[in-house]
């Protein structure tokens, strides 16, 4: 400050002490590197684990199946029954799970090695014959007889999208018939990697055109 004379007079000052905001920032800051830091463990550990937890669970729903369609008293019926039962919602849980975290992760990737598609194909049928057979529905399989037995690719995911879709034709589909139709498309050029059409279809309410 001046006076009239253009003299300095006298200064004033407005001190802030701001060492706990900056504290609190920096826990801040620290809390946060460290939310995201188990955020990327998890999705990590999520991620890469691959189908060792599906393959018991559709070994126990196929193996409940199979019991199902023995000669079992009416109480070990309905003990098969629930574990089939639980089996299928708990296999869904899992597969949703597993694939949007390896989605959010970026590491969701495809499979290739050498499977059997008829082995396949059984299997999957086996798993939704008896939804089928409680709704008296028809399950059909018709095949190519020109695909190769061997395939190389991702029968983990082949096997989930088969399954989502069977299971949802034989939910929405009260009278008639499931039927899963597996065809190869001529290939564009010679010696090009064998392409397989899977088309699942029924005599249910169908799908609206809108």
């Amino acid at each position: 400050i001046y006076d009239a004379k253009g003299h300095f007079s006298h200064s004033i000052s407005t001190v802030y002490n701001f060492t706990e905001r900056k504290k609190l920032e920096d826990e801040l800051i620290n809390a946060r590197k460290e939310a995201e830091n188990a955020n990327r463990l998890k999705q990590s550990f999520m991620a890469n684990m691959s189908h060792e937890i599906r393959t018991p669970l559709n070994a126990i729903i196929g193996f409940g199946n199979l019991l199902n369609r023995s000669e079992l008293p009416p109480n070990l019926r309905e003990y098969v029954h629930s574990i089939q039962v639980s089996g299928n919602n708990l296999l869904s849980i899992v597969n949703d799970i597993l694939d949007f975290e390896k989605i959010s992760s970026g590491m969701f990737h495809s499979e290739h090695v050498q499977f059997d598609l008829p082995g396949l194909l059984h299997s999957v049928l086996t798993m939704v014959r008896t939804s089928a057979e409680e709704k008296k529905l028809a399950l059909r399989l018709e095949t190519d007889p020109n695909i190769p037995t061997l395939l190389t690719g991702d029968p983990m995911h082949v096997t989930q999208v088969l399954m989502n879709l069977l299971f949802n034709a034989v939910k929405f589909t009260e009278t008639g018939s499931v039927t899963l139709r597996v065809r190869t498309l001529p290939g564009k050029e010679k010696n090009e990697k064998v392409r397989i059409v899977f088309d699942v279809a029924d005599t249910g309410i169908g799908i609206p055109a809108s």
